[in-house]
């Protein structure tokens, strides 16, 4: 190591050198702090996008702010870039605001319309140090209802109606975003009801040529008016966020109703009334608008008229000294106002006791498990009034509700409701409803069958098997189980209605269907259909079988169409549709030639295929009149079609040996003119039969011709011939 030198001018030269150390690792330093800031901080989102809901023409501000921003910002819509100006191009109404400088990218949506509602994503472009980032939000525009009323009533309507007859006001809200929501009141007091309908109808609206959806809120409420409904005011009232305050349309009711029937006091009906005492009947009548008039009758003569008022009453009070002219005598009061159609009537007969003639019920005779069933009972005129009681099967019913009223014949007239729900046990029950008049102690009764419809069972379907064959017999059977009354079964093919052999025994329902099997069978869907009253909409299984077919034909083309020596020819052989594809085959005098030829299948008809060989044949003389067999065999069922073809090959005789004394030829019109020309010349005898009319030419004994001398006709024969050749004398 090297001494330092201790002098002052090594001092100052070793300061030096300290300070220029020092200040180089300061800028090391510093360098190092530099370069990790700007590559170790990745650009993030500081405040994310978030989803927006504002009132339509309302301004909406999409929120993006960017920490350690390195690449470009842009929003996008619906997945369509809008660009990095600030001022975004297209959109007037669209503007991204705030410090960019601090990496504020808000968007913001001016007068915010139906057309503004989707999908937004602020995206943040990648650097070189820095990946893209983005985030998506959702804009909803709310929008307030354009209307409200009820149907058919403007506001503030008085609705004329009378006591009992059901009433339907029906409130419309329309074209809301999200859908309103309806209150009803009645006096400013919320009124609910079971009888209450409510539904929500998606509208669709074009805004700037795009399909907005709007709804239409509707409330129907059903309401039987009664006395107490008089004046009464109903309110709709809308409500819904993009609304300060709720939209309301008010109507009121003007309930007409006649006077209640009147009720007669002081006398207990089928007592024995002494002479000579002293009766006071009273007629009242409550309600009624206005309230009732009431008049006394003795066997339809007025005898007064005198009646009094009170509030919400009439009354009418007769007085008299009982006689035993006054024995089955009926005093009748009626009462009725200007809104009475006829006159209501209560009426006593003295003395007179008499049990009901009728007992009526009335209900369904149908029903199906869990069904709400009410019956009613009616009992004719009783005097006293009778007592209804129900009955099960003999077992007591409770929760009935029973009314009488006196009928303008004399005495009572009593109806009992009961309301009952169907069991899953029930099947064929009996009710009875028992009248009893207890002064007399006669008793009558009525009697009632209701039937419980049960859904059938599942239609099953059995077969032997899913593969038949073609020509075969196949029977099906569909059954079901558990309905009552037993299912209806229906056999369908391709859609198309079949007939079937149908059964019941109990609950159990069968249908069988027998049909026999053809190639268009196969693939096709039969369809088993059970329904009864119970249910709307049938129960169905399917089949679909494989059906076994062998081709119903074999062709086989030639082609070229003539056939000459010394070219190649070509035998194809196609099968009809088969299933499965059939094995073709080349038969020459019963041997299998093709072995070792491809076969082609392709689509057939019915589902089927059909499969083609072809033979290719160097032509030869030899081919001439050789016969070629076509099968075409289903191994599966073990049957098969044949077809056969014999060639027709035209070649050239060639003369070898002119001392041979005879031969037979076939050839075509050149080789047949140099044959005979040749033959003429060496003195041969040439018969020509011709295979288009088998005919025989005789020629005769030619000399030696010259070749204008030949006739014409041989010439100019164009047909093929069989040559026969004898030598000359």
């Amino acid at each position: 190591m090297a001494l330092i030198p201790t002098t002052m001018s090594n001092w100052s030269y070793v300061r030096g050198r300290r300070r220029l150390h020092s200040m180089t690792w300061l800028f090391f330093i510093l360098g190092c702090l530099l370069m990790t800031h700007v590559s170790c901080q990745q650009q993030s989102f500081r405040r994310r996008p978030e989803d927006v809901e504002v009132k339509l023409g309302d301004t909406a501000v999409l929120r993006c702010e960017i920490d350690n921003q390195a690449g470009s910002v842009q929003w996008t819509k619906g997945g369509f870039a809008l660009g990095f100006a600030r001022e975004i191009p297209g959109y007037v109404r669209y503007t991204m605001v705030g410090d960019e400088n601090r990496g504020v990218h808000n968007l913001r949506i001016l007068n915010v319309t139906l057309t503004d509602i989707n999908e937004y994503q602020c995206q943040v472009g990648p650097s070189k140090t820095n990946k893209l980032i983005r985030a998506d939000a959702h804009l909803n525009v709310l929008v307030p209802p354009t209307s409200i009323e009820i149907i058919n009533h403007a506001p503030d309507a008085m609705i004329t109606i009378k006591e009992k007859h059901p009433t339907e006001l029906e409130c419309v809200v329309k074209e809301a975003r999200p859908a309103a929501s309806i209150i009803w009141y009645r006096n400013e007091m919320p009124f609910k009801t079971e009888s209450r309908e409510d539904s929500t109808d998606e509208v669709e609206v074009l805004e700037d040529g795009l399909p907005i959806r709007k709804n239409t809120t509707k409330s129907k409420i059903r309401i039987i008016p009664s006395a107490e409904d008089d004046r009464a005011r109903f309110t709709c009232e809308g409500r819904h966020p993009a609304l300060l305050r709720p939209h309301r349309v008010t109507v009121q009711f003007s309930v007409q109703y006649p006077p209640g029937a009147p009720r007669i006091e002081g006398y207990n009906e089928g007592e024995p009334i002494r002479e000579n005492k002293s009766v006071t009947l009273t007629c009242v009548s409550r309600g009624g608008n206005p309230l009732a008039e009431l008049i006394w009758f003795k066997n339809d003569i007025r005898i007064d008229s005198s009646y009094s008022k009170k509030p919400r009453e009439s009354r009418n009070e007769l007085i008299f000294t009982a006689s035993t002219k006054d024995n089955l005598v009926r005093y009748k009061c009626e009462a009725g106002n200007i809104m009475s159609l006829a006159p209501k009537i209560a009426d006593v007969v003295l003395t007179v006791m008499f049990p009901p003639k009728e007992v009526k019920i009335t209900g369904p005779t149908e029903s199906k498990v869990g069904d709400l069933v009410t019956l009613t009972c009616s009992c004719g005129n009783s005097n006293p009034k009778a007592d209804l009681a129900w009955f099960k099967g003999g077992v007591p019913l409770d929760d009935m509700h029973t009314s009488s009223v006196i009928s303008t014949d004399g005495g009572w007239t009593t109806a009992s409701n009961v309301t009952f729900r169907i069991e899953s046990t029930d099947r064929r029950e009996t009710y009875v409803c028992q009248a009893v008049n207890r002064g007399l102690g006669e008793t009558k009764s009525a009697t009632h069958i209701i039937n419980v419809i049960q859904p059938p069972g599942h239609p099953i379907i059995y077969k032997l098997q899913n593969e038949i064959t073609a020509g075969l017999m196949q029977r099906i059977t569909c059954t079901s189980t558990g309905g009552h009354p037993p299912a209806t079964l229906t056999w369908s093919r391709g859609g198309k209605k079949v007939d079937s052999v149908y059964t019941s025994d109990g609950n159990m329902a069968t249908a069988e269907l027998a049909f026999e099997a053809n190639m268009t069978d196969n693939g096709i869907v039969y369809k088993c259909e059970a329904k009864n009253k119970a249910i709307s909409t049938p129960l169905s299984e399917t089949v679909t079988f494989s059906v076994l077919f062998s081709p119903s034909s074999v062709t086989i083309t030639t082609r070229p169409k003539k056939l000459k020596e010394g070219e190649q020819g070509y035998l194809t052989c196609e099968s009809a549709s088969s299933n499965p594809p059939a094995k073709v085959a080349f038969l020459k005098e019963s041997q299998d030639i093709s072995s070792q030829l491809n076969e082609t299948v392709s689509n057939g008809s019915n589902g089927g295929k059909k499969t083609s060989i072809t033979l290719e044949l160097n032509l030869t003389s030899d081919h001439d009149g050789a016969i070629y067999t076509c099968e075409a065999k289903n191994n599966a069922i073990k049957q098969s079609v044949h077809n056969s073809v014999k060639l027709d090959v035209n070649f050239i005789v060639e003369v070898c040996d002119i001392n041979q004394r005879a031969w037979r030829a076939k050839c075509m019109f050149v080789g047949c003119f140099w044959l005979y020309y040749y033959l003429a010349l060496k003195r041969f005898e040439v018969h020509l039969k011709s295979q288009q009319n088998w005919r025989s030419l005789s020629l005769g004994v030619f000399t030696p011709l010259q070749l204008g001398e030949i006739p014409i006709n041989l010439i100019t024969t164009g047909y093929e011939s069989d040559v026969d050749v004898v030598e000359g004398g």
